[in-house]
């Protein structure tokens, strides 16, 4: 297998805290571009990092679970999850990939 399989089975070996599992899977469904596989890990590490933990840099979880929710067609939901996350993911609303991911967001929710 993969290296995220081989960590995951290290991680379940070591009965891993939850939240590493659910950045392995979040981290899987990015490399396969598995959209839908990515709502439910994006949405458990909103809550860790929520609470501080920090599995994945929460700029990648922001931009990689408003992305699936764009392309799932689900534009609503993308928005409420980019204001959920973008407290925690260091970037000002005028960095270059905040302006980006906001403009697609805007044109998504202008479709509808």
């Amino acid at each position: 297998g993969n290296a995220l399989d081989r960590v995951e089975r290290e991680a379940h070996r070591l009965e891993a805290p939850p939240g590493l599992f659910s950045a392995l899977a979040f981290l899987k469904a990015l490399e396969e571009r598995d959209w839908p596989g990515l709502l439910s890990p994006s949405e458990a590490l909103v809550g860790e990092i929520a609470e501080g933990r920090r599995w994945i840099n929460p700029a990648v979880v922001l931009d990689a679970g408003v992305e699936a929710r764009i392309f799932l067609d689900k534009p609503a939901e993308a928005e409420a999850y980019s204001q959920r996350l973008s407290p925690f993911a260091g970037r000002s609303a005028r960095d270059l990939r905040s302006r980006l991911l906001r403009a697609h967001l805007d044109q998504a929710l202008s479709l509808r």
